[in-house]
């Protein structure tokens, strides 16, 4: 986990296995994992982006940082 920016932290995991392995490029899929990162992402109020590259895939989770008192 990293901070992007004041109150803003990411975190991105990349995966360098075999292209066109069946994984998702969008935020839709019925995987038991897809669901706990959809729902892990809405419960944080962050945005998920998954993408494919020339080396593997890579998914992008940011959400804000919260305070605690």
């Amino acid at each position: 986990v990293e901070r992007r920016q004041e109150g803003l932290l990411a975190l991105e995991v990349r995966d360098n296995g075999i292209e066109g392995d069946g994984a998702p490029s969008g935020t839709s899929g019925t995987s038991l994992g897809t669901l706990l990162v959809n729902a892990l992402t809405q419960q944080l109020e962050g945005t998920l982006i998954r993408e494919r590259t020339g080396e593997g895939y890579v998914v992008a989770l940011t959400f804000p940082e919260k305070k605690t008192p």
